[in-house]
C-alpha cells in the first residue's frame, strides 16, 4: 500500500506542479483523488465491485494495474489533453466539488483515512447546481477538455 501510494503521489505530483498557476488540480483535489483510488483498489482486492475500475476485465491481481492506469487518464486530462473516457473529467468534477465542500480541507492533505472519512461528512454533491457551475468553469478557464462531460448531456452526480 505505501508503495501504491508513493507512485500514486509521484504520478499526480508532476501535474499539479504544471497546472499550478491554474491550480487544477487543487492539492486537496489531488489527494482526494488518490484516497478515492486507493478505496477502489481496496474494493477490489478484497471481491467487491468498484465505479472508477469498474471495467469486467479488471480483478483484484489487476487492481494496482487498473488504478495505474487511470492515475495516468487524469494526469492527461489535467494537462488539458482530451480523453475519450467520459468517467475521468465526470470523476474530476466530482473531486473538485467535494473539495469545495469539505468543511476542513487540510484533513485532505495527509491521511487517507481522514480524507475518506472527510469526504463521507461533506454529503452528496448530485444537487448541488452552484458548485458544478463552479467546477465547470473553473476546469473550461483553466484549458481542460470537458468535451466527453458535454457529449453526454448528463451532468455530473456523485
Amino acid at each position: 500500500m505505501r508503495m501504491l501510494l508513493c507512485t500514486a503521489l509521484l504520478v499526480i505530483a508532476p501535474v499539479a506542479d504544471a497546472l499550478a498557476s491554474d491550480d487544477v488540480p487543487s492539492a486537496v483535489e489531488a489527494f482526494i483523488l488518490e484516497t478515492v483510488l486507493a478505496d477502489e483498489v481496496r474494493t477490489l482486492e478484497q471481491g467487491g465491485k468498484t465505479s472508477l475500475l469498474a471495467p469486467t476485465d479488471v480483478s483484484a491481481p489487476g487492481a494496482a494495474a487498473a488504478a495505474s492506469r487511470v492515475r495516468q487518464q487524469f494526469a492527461a486530462f489535467y494537462r488539458g489533453e482530451r480523453t475519450p473516457v467520459r468517467a475521468i473529467p465526470h470523476m474530476a468534477v466530482v473531486i473538485a466539488m467535494t473539495a469545495a465542500r469539505l468543511e476542513h480541507p487540510e484533513q485532505c492533505r495527509t491521511d487517507h483515512r481522514t480524507c475518506a472519512e472527510a469526504i463521507r461528512r461533506s454529503g452528496p454533491t448530485r444537487d448541488d447546481t452552484d458548485g458544478l457551475q463552479t467546477a465547470v468553469a473553473r476546469f473550461q478557464a483553466a484549458g481542460l477538455d470537458m468535451s466527453a462531460l458535454e457529449s453526454s448531456g448528463a451532468p455530473p452526480t456523485e
